[in-house]
Formats: C-alpha cells, structure tokens, sequence
C-alpha cells in the first residue's frame, strides 16, 4: 500500500509537462483476466499443481469525462468468469435443488454484470495511472462434475446475486484511440457461496442461512489477479 502512495505522489511531482486528455466521449473495452489458484478450498493437495484457478473475459463500455489532469470513465460490462479449482461441493443442495450427484467440481463458471468505475490521472508520453472500481452481479451460475469422473453430471442456476467487488490500480498507455492497461487487484470483497459450504444453506427456504450471523458471509481474501485491457475510444 505504501508503494502505491509514494508511486502515485511522485507521479504527480514529475508530471507538469503532460498533454490534456483526448476529448473522446465514449470507450469500448476488453479485459482478459486470470487468477492465482485459491487453494483454501482445495480438498486434495495433490490437485494444487496449477498456478492459475480462475479466469474471467469482460466487455463493456464506458462514458468518458475529461479534466485537465483527470480523466474519469464509468460504464457498463459483462463478465464471463470460469473456475477449474478442484473442490468439494455442497451435497444436501445437489439432492434437493439440483437433481443431480456433484460431489466434487472443477468447472465452475458465471455470467456477471458489472458498473466499472475508473479515475485516472495523466502522465507525460501518453501514459496514465489510476484505479477501478468494479462490482459484479451474477445472473447465471454453471457447475459440472470434476473431470476426473467417469460422470459428467451438470446443473445450471438462474438468479441475480451480489457476486464481488473489485479495487484494481493500474498503468495505461495510450496509441491515438486505442490505450493498452495493465491491472493488479488490490483489494477483493466476496460474498461467500453457499454452493460450497453446506452450513450456510437453508433447507427450508432453499436459500443461504442468513439466520447464521457466526458466519462469515463476506471473504476479503485477495488472490493475485492480473488483468490485461484494451480499449477504443469513440
């Protein structure tokens, strides 16, 4: 955290030389993210051999509001988010909601959308710092039986839910209308999945246990993720 501070102050000491931003109104942008393995959900050690656990691909687009130093962006996007994590998965859910025998699952995966939120500041040479703000809703959920059974089970859930929220620094470099980003996650808030954890379903309702307050229902673990953009500005 301190490293991003003093980065940011000098930034701005060594920047009075920098251009305007470009008067663009409008961005269209592709993000391509991966995730390091979170390996506290790991039921077998032997299946940590991946460095990657996660992946995700987003498009949106964005307004654009131009300062002389600043530039803020804040728009639409949606997300496809794919897991091959090996973990067990909630059984007593399996039999009363989903009809189908998933014990364990490496094929996890999401369609999100998502309010990105970027306040950037200008540099000299065409290059910007800043931060993004991203919090997602899931809408459809997918989860298929490990790959290392013969039983290739599946099951698809439908309905809005609060999936994370995102705090993502970064460094751009911008070509006429295209810019290149390069992005480090921060700071990760996520619900916790009750797919998971079977203590935190409600078999009544079918719904998570929100009667549990013992429960932890917001993880902040961070697994590094690394993200790649590319956006057009309109």
């Amino acid at each position: 955290m301190k490293i991003l501070f003093t980065t940011i102050f000098l930034a701005i000491i060594y920047s009075g030389n920098c251009k305007t931003p470009d008067p663009a109104k409008y961005s269209l942008f592709y993000v391509s993210s991966f995730q390091l393995i979170d390996e506290r959900t790991l039921v077998n050690r032997n299946f940590s051999g991946k460095v990657f656990g996660a992946f995700q691909n987003c498009i949106g687009i964005t307004k654009i509001w131009n300062f002389k130093y600043i530039t803020i962006e804040s728009g639409l996007a949606g997300s496809y988010e794919h897991s091959n994590t090996f973990t067990s998965f909630n059984t007593k859910i399996q039999s009363e909601d989903l009809g189908v025998s998933l014990e364990f699952v490496d094929r996890f995966s999401k369609i999100l959308l998502g309010i990105s939120t970027s306040i950037a500041y200008q540099l000299k040479d065409k290059y910007r710092i800043g931060i993004n703000l991203h919090p997602q809703f899931g809408i459809y959920r997918s989860v298929r039986n490990t790959r290392y059974y013969t039983n290739t089970a599946s099951a698809k859930l439908y309905g809005i839910f609060f999936n994370d929220f995102e705090f993502n620094p970064y460094i751009e470099r911008k070509f006429n209308k295209f810019s290149l980003r390069i992005m480090a996650r921060l700071f990760h808030m996520k619900k916790d999945n009750a797919l998971f954890f079977e203590e935190k379903w409600d078999y009544d309702t079918h719904t998570p246990n929100k009667e549990r307050v013992d429960l932890k229902w917001v993880d902040i673990y961070n697994p590094l993720k690394i993200s790649f953009g590319m956006s057009y500005s309109l």
